[in-house]
């Protein structure tokens, strides 16, 4: 049986995951450097393409221009798929003991990569109904407001709580489906039926989750600021637009950034998953007795598809 899967206070998913995210820093590291690669390529084309094209008698062709947005587009977002599921399948693999690299998590997930980009776009279109269906709120509460001839001091505490509410409706929701990454790529399930799982998984540990999203964001902000420094200095300097080999360095400071500081939240998010497992569908129990080949308790085998033994 694996000791580390036991029910964890916040402050011992934290501590898994850091300690986690140091025993295998080049791994991590390795898997998330695809996307703030692309992006850092991306940056790079946009700083240097006007200059060449600007010393030239040649026309940037519009229409080509566009279609090269639309295709890098494209190979970012699954780059950025392939990148998070690699990611998640690896901290599954080495938090429950079992050695990966970089080309075996990578291909172990490539056959999620739709799945995993279903999932975020059924997200953002549930978020920009949301998002559309507040505004609907706000109006309507203005409106009335004005009709009962709310003013000052009134009309600005109603309409202060009016967005309070949304704010932290949506943010709860939020939280409720930020397990939707590890459910999809541990349990092999489709979009919806990923939020699903990912909502119902999540209740209870909310507060948790937004501990871990905020410190993991606090992480990234920090390292972007410490690699930027040498533009800011070289910004400083200068007296017009920065030079462009400063323009470079800020570019590169958020490629350091964002592969060092991404593998934090998803370690840590993977952790809670796991948790969660073990607290309501005794996970740890499950995996015991496959371990000594007997079939598990009926309530466990239910829930017993999430193993990581499902991939590949």
């Amino acid at each position: 049986m694996n000791l580390d899967l036991r029910p964890m206070s916040t402050s011992q998913v934290l501590d898994r995951t850091f300690w986690l995210y140091r025993r295998n820093f080049w791994l991590f590291a390795g898997i998330a450097a695809l996307p703030p690669a692309l992006g850092f390529v991306a940056q790079l084309a946009i700083l240097v393409f006007p200059r060449i094209f600007s010393n030239s008698t040649r026309e940037i062709p519009v229409l080509s221009i566009g279609i090269g947005v639309i295709l890098f587009a494209l190979l970012y977002l699954v780059g950025y798929a392939l990148a998070t599921g690699a990611s998640v399948y690896a901290v599954s693999n080495t938090h429950l003991g079992k050695p990966i690299t970089i080309a075996e998590a990578y291909a172990a997930v490539g056959d999620r990569v739709v799945a995993i980009l279903l999932t975020g776009l059924l997200m953002v279109v549930m978020f920009a109904g949301m998002a559309i269906g507040f505004a609907l709120v706000f109006g309507a509460v203005a409106g009335v407001a004005s009709m009962l001839g709310l003013k000052g001091i009134v009309a600005a505490l109603l309409t202060f709580v009016v967005v309070m509410v949304e704010v932290v409706f949506f943010v709860w929701i939020f939280l409720r489906l930020s397990l939707v990454v590890p459910v999809c790529v541990l349990e092999k399930l489709g979009a919806v039926q990923s939020l699903k799982r990912s909502f119902s998984l999540a209740r209870g540990t909310a507060g948790r989750l937004l501990i871990v999203i905020l410190l993991s964001s606090a992480v990234t902000v920090a390292l972007v600021v410490v690699f930027s420094i040498p533009f800011f200095i070289g910004a400083a300097l200068s007296k017009g637009e920065p030079a462009i080999q400063y323009q470079v360095i800020q570019q590169f400071a958020g490629f350091l950034a964002g592969t060092l500081g991404t593998p934090i939240s998803l370690i840590a998010f993977v952790m809670v998953y796991y948790d969660q497992r073990v607290r309501k569908e005794a996970f740890d129990l499950t995996l015991m007795m496959e371990a000594i080949g007997q079939a598990p308790p009926p309530k466990a085998m239910e829930t017993s598809a999430g193993s990581p033994n499902s991939i590949g």
